[in-house]
């Protein structure tokens, strides 16, 4: 009810209040003063809102836990897979921003939470391989596929580039060979 009574004070002020003011002050404009008056109103709703804000959020923060307990109440597992799926959305992302070790230790985190998961392996295997630690690349791989059975077309065409025994700069140079013929 104070809200009524605040607009209806607001209004016996605007009807009754401004035409004191314009009689006292005749050389301003009336439009100028309508401009005023509606400036004047929206400070004071804006600050009435402020000062009802401060007061409810009290009020919201008692009612936030009730509503935070109910996704705290679904298994652990869909909150897993929502997680490791962020990681590796991420990790492939610092794979495109050439963040090799974030995109690394992202990777390794999922492999070890999801070891059956071809595309944390695959990750990891690149990031190893950009990183210039190609021997651990191809461990990792090994591992994937050896102890985790985990195929993909991704980790295959990785073992085949990494069992090369050619150093990175001679299989550069090869590509470059091929561009220019």
């Amino acid at each position: 009810m104070a809200d009524a009574g605040t607009q209806i004070l607001v209004l016996i002020v605007a009807m009754f209040g401004v035409p004191k003011l314009m009689s006292v002050m005749p050389d301003i404009d009336p439009l100028v003063m309508i401009v005023g008056l509606f400036l004047v109103l929206a400070l004071l709703q804006q600050l009435g809102f402020q000062t009802r804000g401060a007061s409810g959020e009290e009020s919201q923060h008692t009612q936030r836990p009730k509503y935070r307990a109910a996704p705290e109440e679904h298994h652990e597992e869909s909150s897993s897979v929502a997680s490791t799926d962020q990681m590796l959305t991420d990790a492939t992302r610092a794979m495109e921003q050439n963040n090799y070790q974030r995109a690394q230790e992202l990777a390794r985190r999922v492999a070890d939470m999801d070891p059956e998961s071809a595309r944390a392996w695959e990750l990891l295997a690149a990031a190893q391989k950009w990183q210039g630690l190609r021997e651990e690349a191809a461990a990792t791989v090994r591992k994937a596929m050896e102890i985790y059975e985990v195929e993909s077309d991704g980790l295959r065409a990785l073992a085949r580039e990494l069992e090369r025994s050619e150093s990175p700069q001679t299989i550069a140079m090869e590509c470059e060979k091929k561009g220019e013929g």
